[in-house]
């Protein structure tokens, strides 16, 4: 008898980084808005260590680094840019 590959017990699952956390069903709105508080603590100069502020907000540390450095933008200032790159005045 063999065995079909898709009824096979994928055994206990690895614990992930962010599985458990109370974020990890919340709104992209309520993520981006963690994200911002840790970027304006990090440029008030409360933390100095990207890693810290994102734990003590409960957010991962690549949003907040990406964000800081320029690489990602907010909904709101997105949206921002784009409207305007799509007036005509």
């Amino acid at each position: 008898m063999a065995v079909e590959a898709n009824n096979r017990d994928p055994g206990p699952s690895l614990p992930s980084k962010f599985h458990n956390r109370p974020n990890s069903k919340m709104a992209r709105a309520d993520i981006s808005a963690l994200v911002e508080k840790a970027v304006s603590v990090i440029k008030r100069g409360e933390f100095s260590d990207y890693s810290k502020a994102a734990a003590h907000y409960d957010c991962d540390r690549t949003s907040v680094s990406k964000r800081i450095c320029g690489l990602t933008w907010s909904r709101k200032e997105a949206n921002s840019f784009f409207h305007q790159a799509l007036t005509t005045t």
